[in-house]
């Protein structure tokens, strides 16, 4: 659900959009979906996919259309398409292909509804066939990656045509990462007169373009926080000449803090420039930003997020749109989950893992130095495998206490001997640990105030004990009691 904003950033129509997906055996995926704009636009589609193995994937789709438009006119029509893709690991060779056939000239896109004056559609009209194809292959590690690309339209009782040839190469030296792209693109276009009843040749005309692009992006350190800087370079044959530069970079303990400032100058339009930044929380992900141009301002800002309800309560999260994992660690509060940017557990002790690859598996790590002073969790490791669009879960035994280093003597000054069993009375078995040398013990999860039992042998004896906890070394408490 949301909002629709055209290309001029005027019209906010609410719109809707569902997918559904369902594997069938031999490599066979049944899928459809619907896009739902009020009464203006109605929209269903339909599809089926095989993956062939060695043979490549290959995939049959087709979506049927109502559109109202503000004028008060209704058009029905439907549109099919038809992709192949492969890919050959051994030569680093990927392919694809992709061919759309507009059955009915009242076919409609949500944007063409939307945005019923775009320039596009009053230069060309309605798309009657479009076909793609490209192929990308991997040189070698040092030499980068070049892709080839060829894209065509007609239209509706039109003799106009577009088509578009295009090649990238991507590299890097270094750090360095740099793109080099080229492309070329032919627009045939036909003039009408009052007395013209059909197409003529003489009243075409040819318009070719041609795009030049280099891109370099390059990372450095300041203060320990990772900067990106980027330049653009765009000219070509018909337009103007296009130059931006960006500053981009990371702040916060998690790197969940992303932020980027942009000014670009064009030959022909002017300064534009803009700040954005986005968070991603434990709660939700936020995002602003503002750009301006010489013609427009605009400031943008948002908030996305999930919400998950299980038998332990209600868990708010970053967006959900597929399989995830719920973390289970009461009474935890703050603490990351390890290579997850901006999951830590909330106020009770919760979070979710959002959108992870169904039937992986998952080594699931919290990060043991956002472990609060009285807060410990043993084994802070878990494995699950998430199946598709379930939740499963990952649950951790969190003990809500001090991780203590004491010293046990006894009342004539000796140390409690070596190899005493230690326990906190009236606390569960995982309260105990062995005494060590010197009358050492570890203990982990303890209460800030209780008695020890200690027992070696046939002999035993108690301890009371009080942690001033202002004796904190690296989140271990230092502590000394006498077992009497």
């Amino acid at each position: 659900m949301g909002k629709y904003r055209d290309y001029n950033n005027h019209a906010l129509d609410d719109f809707g959009q569902a997918t559904l997906l369902y594997g069938l055996p031999w490599g066979i995926t049944l899928y459809g979906g619907s896009q739902i704009a009020g009464d203006k636009y109605q929209s269903v589609a339909f599809g089926v996919g095989q993956n062939m193995q060695m043979l490549g994937a290959i995939s049959l789709d087709g979506i049927w259309s109502h559109a109202k438009f503000d004028d008060g006119r209704k058009e029905i029509g439907q549109s099919w398409r038809v992709r192949y893709s492969k890919g050959v690991v051994s030569t680093g060779t990927t392919f694809s292909l992709a061919g759309y056939r507009y059955a009915s000239e009242n076919y409609n896109s949500l944007s063409e509804v939307i945005n019923p004056d775009d320039d596009f559609y009053d230069n060309y009209g309605k798309r009657h066939n479009r076909f793609e194809a490209s192929v990308n292959q991997q040189i070698s590690n040092t030499l980068g990656s070049l892709t080839l690309s060829w894209v065509k339209e007609d239209y509706w009782h039109s003799a106009q045509q577009m088509e578009s040839l295009s090649a990238s190469y991507n590299n890097s030296w270094g750090p360095v990462s740099y793109t080099l792209s080229y492309s070329y693109n032919k627009n045939t276009y036909q003039y009408r007169s009052d007395n013209d009843d059909d197409d003529n040749d003489d009243d075409r005309y040819n318009q070719n373009d041609r795009l030049f692009t280099l891109s370099l992006h390059v990372p450095f350190t300041v203060f320990d926080s990772r900067l990106y800087a980027s330049y653009m370079l765009n000219t070509r044959k018909h337009d103007a000449t296009v130059n931006s530069t960006t500053l981009s970079g990371t702040a916060l303990r998690d790197r969940n803090l992303n932020w980027s400032l942009q000014q670009s100058h064009s030959t022909q339009d002017g300064d534009s420039g803009g700040v954005n930044a986005s968070y991603k929380g434990t709660y939700a992900n936020l995002n602003a930003g503002y750009n301006q141009s010489p013609d427009s301002q605009q400031v943008s800002y948002g908030i996305s997020g999930g919400i998950l309800a299980h038998e332990n309560g209600i868990t708010l999260s970053q967006p959900i749109t597929g399989a995830a994992i719920l973390i289970k660690a009461p009474g935890a509060s703050g603490v990351s989950v390890e290579n997850q940017t901006g999951v830590a557990t909330d106020f009770r002790g919760y979070t979710v893992i959002p959108n992870v690859t169904p039937y992986y598996r998952y080594d699931i790590s919290l990060d043991s130095s956002t472990f609060a002073d009285n807060v410990d969790i043993p084994l802070n490791n878990q494995t699950v495998y998430p199946t598709r669009n379930a939740v499963v879960r990952a649950a951790y035994d969190t003990h809500k206490g001090y991780r203590v280093l004491l010293t046990l003597t006894r009342s004539n000054g000796e140390p409690v001997p070596f190899g005493a069993t230690a326990s906190v009375d009236g606390q569960d078995a995982n309260l105990a640990s062995i005494v060590g040398d010197k009358g050492q013990v570890f203990l982990s999860g303890l209460p800030e105030e209780g008695l020890l039992l200690v027992n070696w042998g046939s002999a035993s004896c108690r301890a009371d004990y009080r942690l001033d906890i202002s004796k904190n070394m690296n989140g271990i408490v230092m502590a000394n009691a006498v077992c009497q």
